[in-house]
Parts: structure tokens; C-alpha cells; sequence
């Protein structure tokens, strides 16, 4: 088995002398803290709403999780704008890749839906596209360079009314 080849690898084996499968999931380095926001913990996730009420969460729902059973949620009944971030010190010197899952709707045609990372002042993003309930969309960041040791990586949304969305799966790692 081949440990840096991300994914699913099945190891066909006997045991007690009975066919046996065992399942390996390699899964790539991620710096963030409570990236899936499983944790009852969310203190790292700073959500900052951008409008005079709140319209993000973060919501207990597995239907519109891409995994487990928590994500961040946005919608209000009139225009949205939020941003949700965390900062990460204490990161090796080198090139990073970020990235996030997302799915929604209803945000118009003249939403701003992006991944963003801050690393030693510049600010570098992914737009994300919102196309519907469960249809999972990825924006990526590669080759973002870090000498400070400190990012700040986040989504920012700005939509009409009556948008919705969650997003989920937040990587932040470094590159090869």
C-alpha cells in the first residue's frame, strides 16, 4: 500500500482463516483546527457578519454536511454578508493549499462567494459556486508561499436575500 496516495485502499487478507478485508483511509495533513466542526468547541472559528444581524451558524444537520453532521450555514431573509476565518500560527515555512467544500442556492447573479487565505499581508482567493442542495462545489488555493509561519484562511459570502448555503471539509496543508 502505497501511504502517500490519498484515499481509500482495501487490504485483502485471511483471519482465522476466513477471507478478510481491511479498509485504509490516507488522508492528507490539515493544520486547521475543528476543520469539519464536529467539536463542541468552535472558539477558533471567528464568524463576523457584515450586515446589522447575524446570518451564519454553524448547524447540526448531516443532510448538509459533506462530512459528519456540522457545518457552517448562512441564509437571512435580506442581503447576506459574512466572513468566518481562522488563524493559524506556528506553520513551517513553504507553500500551502487551502481548500473548502460548499453548496447552496438562491444567491443571485451578482453574489461574491470565495475561499480566501491571508498569508504575510497578501490576500489570495477561490471564487465558489453555489449550484444547488447537496451539489458539493470545491474551491482550492494552491501555491500560496508562507515565511511568517501565520494564515488566515475563511470563506466570505455576500448575497441577495433568501440565500443559503453551507460549507465544510476545510484543508489547509502543505504542499509537496
Amino acid at each position: 500500500m502505497d501511504t502517500q496516495a490519498v484515499g481509500q485502499h482495501v487490504i485483502h487478507g485471511t483471519g482465522g482463516g476466513k477471507p478478510a478485508l481491511c479498509y485504509v483511509n490516507v488522508v492528507e495533513a490539515n493544520y486547521l483546527e475543528n476543520y469539519s466542526f464536529e467539536d463542541k468547541d468552535l472558539s477558533m472559528w471567528q464568524i463576523t457578519s457584515l450586515k446589522a444581524e447575524p446570518q451564519a451558524d454553524f448547524q447540526v444537520k448531516a443532510l448538509d454536511a459533506y462530512s459528519g453532521e456540522v457545518s457552517l450555514h448562512f441564509w437571512n431573509g435580506t442581503a447576506v454578508e459574512f466572513q468566518c476565518e481562522q488563524t493559524v500560527t506556528g506553520l513551517p515555512d513553504g507553500a500551502w493549499r487551502i481548500s473548502v467544500r460548499g453548496q447552496g442556492g438562491d444567491v443571485g447573479d451578482d453574489a461574491d462567494i470565495h475561499l480566501y487565505v491571508i498569508s504575510d499581508g497578501q490576500t489570495y482567493t477561490a471564487p465558489l459556486t453555489l449550484t444547488g442542495w447537496v451539489n458539493w462545489q470545491e474551491a482550492v488555493i494552491e501555491h500560496v508561499p508562507c515565511a511568517s509561519g501565520t494564515l488566515t484562511v475563511g470563506v466570505y459570502v455576500r448575497c441577495q436575500g433568501g440565500g443559503w448555503g453551507t460549507f465544510d471539509d476545510f484543508l489547509l496543508n502543505p504542499e509537496k
